[in-house]
């Protein structure tokens, strides 16, 4: 069986992996992106060299690339990109890799690969239309009908980030690295000295300024998913991203500040739920989008049937 490289490029860490075709993984690690310090090019040269080394130890037969920031579908380049990857935009990816390579690489948005993992073998199995929010440097978003992408006109649907809550966007309020930043204020720290295990460990130990900090940002989470709620009235709302390993702690928080904000039909009625595949989400999205998608001139050949 042929084997497939996967990459999950985020603005502060780029995950790895090999896997085969039905999505069990050979192996899998992870890194700091070096864009933010060292710039776009040492990003590149470092995937460029992760993907030959694996090209030298297994049978690759395609790159599934997921990525932050807004993918143009037919070119696989970077058509916006904020600035958590800085001077990102404009990078033709899928024609880098590719060539580095030589084989079919798709590059696709990580919310959207994220939702794609969900869909084939996660939470949201099934489910149409199923939308799904990643918090991680920022807040990612996609929405999937009948297991298809909904792109939009300009390819910007569901870069829920940006939606316009009191204060700031959602990105700015209700993503983990605001999580953090909102703790370390709180404890008198410098951002840097605080991490998301540390964060959830002080909540556990009884820390009011913290687990205050936590209700916050599901109060501000469940106003950006009523947004949705009442846009897209969708089946099952997913959150996924890193935080998602704390489902068990987050969940009656979430639930709790949904109820106070939907009405009671649109929350009784769709389900929300914690990304079940964890961190490997958008690496198994990116191979369903490789496998499932390469006609639509993102990796090339023949069209593969659906993982």
């Amino acid at each position: 069986m042929a084997d497939y490289a996967v990459f999950d490029i985020g603005g502060t860490a780029i995950k790895y992996g090999v896997t085969d075709g039905g999505g069990c993984f050979r192996e899998k690690g992870q890194t700091p992106n070096p864009a933010r310090t060292d710039g776009v090019g040492a990003m590149i040269a470092l995937l460029t060299a992760r993907l030959r080394a694996y090209k030298k130890a297994y049978p690759l037969a395609g790159v599934g690339v997921s990525t932050a920031g807004v993918v143009d579908p037919a070119s696989g380049a970077i058509a916006y990109a904020s600035e958590n990857i800085p001077g990102y935009r404009g990078t033709r990816l899928r024609e880098i890799l590719a060539q580095a390579a030589a084989l079919p690489v798709a590059v696709e948005n990580d919310a959207n690969c994220a939702a794609l993992g969900e869909y084939w073998l996660g939470a949201g199995q099934g489910a149409s239309p199923l939308v799904m929010l990643t918090l991680g440097t920022g807040v990612g978003g996609a929405l999937l009908i009948s297991g298809e992408i909904l792109r939009g006109a300009l390819g910007f649907a569901g870069e829920v980030g940006y939606l316009p809550l009191g204060g700031g966007t959602l990105e700015e309020l209700a993503s983990a690295a605001a999580l953090r930043r909102a703790v370390a204020t709180a404890k008198d720290l410098p951002e840097d000295a605080v991490d998301g295990e540390m964060v959830f460990a002080w909540a556990r130990a009884g820390d009011a300024a913290v687990q205050e900090a936590l209700r916050q940002m599901m109060r501000r989470l469940a106003r950006g998913i009523a947004m949705i709620c009442y846009t897209v009235n969708p089946a099952t709302v997913v959150i996924g991203g890193g935080i998602s390993a704390e489902g068990a702690y987050l969940r009656p928080l979430l639930h709790e500040a949904l109820s106070e904000t939907l009405l009671p039909e649109i929350f009784a009625g769709t389900k929300f739920r914690f990304a079940r595949l964890g961190n490997d989400a958008a690496l198994l999205g990116a191979l369903y989008h490789l496998r499932s998608f390469s006609t639509r001139g993102l990796a090339g050949g023949e069209k593969a049937e659906p993982p």
